[in-house]
């Protein structure tokens, strides 16, 4: 049986890894996103270039979630394809600016 710590150190390698190998193409979006400033729910250059970018990395993504245009709640699929959160109260709702009070966790850019 895994040591609940090795299974973590390996999770927390495997996430390493995968950003340092997305790096050129994280700092891409980020810098993009620098240059066309958007404010107040109105970030819709961001929000597109975000959702296209995780479903281009395999996430499922909600568009226009928790009644807001500019947020989005994304999924990655487990190996056996199911979603790998456990229903709607693990999902966290990420927005430019807020999410209601009703999301689990915000994520703002």
């Amino acid at each position: 049986m895994n040591h609940p710590d090795r299974v973590l150190d390996a999770d927390r390698a495997a996430v390493i890894a995968e950003v340092e190998s997305s790096l050129d193409e994280l700092c891409a979006a980020a810098l993009s996103i620098w240059e066309h400033p958007e404010l107040c729910y109105e970030e819709r250059f961001a929000h597109a270039l975000l959702c296209d970018t995780l479903e281009g990395r395999g996430f499922t993504v909600q568009r226009a979630a928790c009644g807001l245009d500019t947020a989005f709640v994304a999924d990655l699929p487990a190996p056996d394809g199911e979603p790998t959160g456990a229903g709607p109260s693990s999902r966290s709702c990420a927005s430019t600016t807020r999410c209601p009070r009703s999301a689990t966790h915000v994520g703002t850019t």
